[in-house]
C-alpha cells in the first residue's frame, strides 16, 4: 500500500491522517461503490493528544483486528483507505463492493473489545467522491 501520513485542521480540531493514495489515478468505483465508515471511541481521556499513551496498545490491537475482520468479511470486496484521528477517536474508511458484509465487522469487533463504542455507517459513494476530497487535503508532493 502506499500511504501517507499527516496533519490537518478540521475546523478549530487538528487531525491525524493516514491515507493510502494508490488510487489516486482511477478509483475502482464500479467495483467498490460504497463507503464504510467505523468508528472507535477512546476509552481514556486523551488530554488533547489524539489518544492517551497508555490505552495506545490496546487502540493499535483493535485497529489490527478490525483491518482482519474487514479483510474476512469484505470478501474480497473490501479496501481500506483511510485512518482520520481527531483527540478522543478514531474513524477508519473502506469502500467496498455488494459482495462485502461489513456491518458484521462492527459486531465482531465490539464483542472482541469489549468497553470500547464502535459504530459503523455504510453509503453509496459510486464516483468516490469522498476519496477524491481526501486526495486534496493529502500533501502527496
Amino acid at each position: 500500500m502506499t500511504w501517507k501520513f499527516f496533519e490537518i485542521r478540521d475546523g478549530d480540531k487538528k487531525a491525524q491522517v493516514l491515507l493510502d493514495h494508490r488510487f489516486a489515478g482511477e478509483p475502482p468505483s464500479e467495483m467498490l461503490p460504497n463507503i464504510g465508515w467505523f468508528g472507535v471511541w477512546c476509552k481514556e481521556d486523551p488530554r488533547g493528544a489524539y489518544w492517551a499513551p497508555s490505552e495506545a496498545t490496546a487502540l493499535d490491537a483493535l485497529e489490527e483486528d478490525l483491518i482482519a475482520l474487514a479483510e474476512k468479511h469484505g470478501n474480497g470486496w473490501a479496501v481500506y483507505l483511510r485512518r482520520y484521528a481527531t483527540p478522543g477517536v478514531r474513524e477508519y474508511y473502506f469502500y467496498f463492493g455488494e459482495g462485502a458484509e461489513l456491518a458484521k465487522v462492527a459486531v465482531a469487533l465490539t464483542e472482541k473489545h469489549p468497553g470500547y463504542r464502535i459504530e459503523f455507517e455504510r453509503r453509496p459513494d459510486p464516483k468516490w467522491t469522498g476519496y477524491a476530497s481526501w486526495l486534496k487535503d493529502a500533501p502527496l508532493g
